[in-house]
């Protein structure tokens, strides 16, 4: 017991040494402050990034240009000051003192009550964990009332969101992500898979007709986007919709580096089971030699035209019957245009391996849309949409009249 005590006398001597003479030296103490969070939050969405980085739904760019955003995300809007006061340089005298008493002292009585380095390690542990979850939940309080008063703050509510998820209170989560997606005008594709993901975590897990809205929608804007063909592949899946995911999964893969063989090898292996369930034994085969070519006449009605400007964006596009409803081949035109014949091709497909070829069944439609956004809102005007079959022959006449109001 003797040894024990001289050696405890000596460790505290050493911890001594190391705790007064930086408050002799006037250095600067660490500070709980909003800094521990964004530590944490940064930590958090990181590993993400570095998941994806590695999985391939990343490139080195879009890594670095991610990890700079989230840099200039943080929460925090506190830093540390060079300087120390005056009021704490005249306190560190009596901090030297105290400790030097209040140390020996507090060392007995932690031996005293924690006989063992696993009971001291999980206390602590507790302690930081506590400490951790306090500090967020009072910056969560602090944003929460910063965005009161300015509702309109995008990045604040994203952070918000972000922050919520950490907390793991998806249902707050979903709400500040759906804040700042209105705010967007639902045309971010990285919030909208962000939000999908979110209130799946929200539901159990599961992609319902909510979330695959807002994947569609997301694709609509940008029908490479990794996130949104994967999400949309699984959700398709979890309903026994294995061709959709096979389609989905498909785009997915086409667009995984070639260098990336670990990516490939593990995307093939999803792909080939949700073509086995989906009775898909071999590759799909080439039907025919001749090119797809889709002849299609559009008109208005004048009562309706009258009340968009000719300006106006028409959309005219094919997309799959059953399967992925990204457009397959699509031509943009002005409400001046109309009436117009055009032709939808292979070649004016939005993505090389997503063609009028894809599919054997398709439907064909036209959309008026003021705000000249991708993806259908309220307001705009649209056709009934027409089905082709090309199992027969390759070439087709479709006649289309835009007259029913989207709501």
């Amino acid at each position: 017991m003797t040894l024990f005590w001289l050696a405890a006398a000596a460790i505290t001597l050493i911890g001594l040494g190391f705790i007064i003479l930086p408050l002799i030296r006037q250095r600067e103490s660490a500070q709980v402050s909003r800094v521990q969070v964004n530590k944490a939050l940064y930590e958090s969405k990181l590993d993400e990034l570095q998941a994806d980085l590695e999985q391939g739904l990343l490139d080195p760019s879009e890594y670095q240009q991610s990890e700079q955003e989230l840099q200039r995300s943080l929460l925090s809007d506190v830093a540390i000051t060079d300087n120390v006061s005056s009021t704490q340089k005249r306190s560190n005298l009596g901090m030297v003192i105290l400790l030097t008493i209040a140390l020996p002292l507090s060392t007995i009585l932690l031996y005293q009550q924690f006989t063992t380095y696993v009971a001291n390690d999980e206390y602590n542990e507790q302690q930081k964990l506590a400490q951790q979850t306090q500090t967020i939940q009072q910056s969560i309080s602090d944003l929460e009332q910063r965005l009161d008063n300015k509702p309109d703050d995008i990045e604040g509510w994203k952070i918000l969101g972000q922050s919520y998820v950490v907390m793991q209170q998806f249902d707050k989560a979903v709400a500040a992500y759906s804040q700042a997606a209105a705010l967007a005008n639902y045309s971010d594709p990285d919030l909208l898979v962000l939000l999908a993901e979110t209130s799946s975590f929200a539901n159990e897990g599961v992609f319902g007709s909510v979330e695959n809205t807002l994947l569609t929608q997301a694709l609509a804007v940008n029908p490479k986007h990794e996130r949104a063909l994967w999400y949309a592949g699984y959700a398709a899946y979890s309903v026994d919709d294995y061709q959709a995911a096979v389609d989905y999964w498909q785009i997915l893969l086409s667009l995984v580096p070639a260098d990336r063989d670990d990516v490939r090898e593990s995307l093939n292996k999803f792909v080939a089971d949700a073509r086995e369930k989906a009775g898909l034994t071999t590759e799909p085969e080439v039907q025919g030699s001749l090119p797809r070519i889709l002849h299609v006449q559009v008109t208005v009605a004048a009562e309706l035209a009258k009340n968009y400007q000719a300006s106006d964006t028409v959309f005219i596009y094919a997309r799959a019957k059953n399967g992925p409803k990204m457009p397959l081949s699509l031509v943009r035109v002005p409400l001046s245009a109309l009436p117009i014949q055009v032709d939808l091709t292979e070649a004016s497909s939005m993505l090389p391996s997503m063609t009028l070829r894809s599919f054997e069944q398709v439907e064909v439609l036209a959309r008026i849309s003021p705000s000249g956004q991708a993806i259908s809102q309220a307001g705009d005007l649209i056709s009934a949409a027409s089905t082709v079959n090309f199992d027969q022959q390759a070439e087709h006449e479709v006649i289309l009249s835009i007259q029913q109001l989207v709501e």
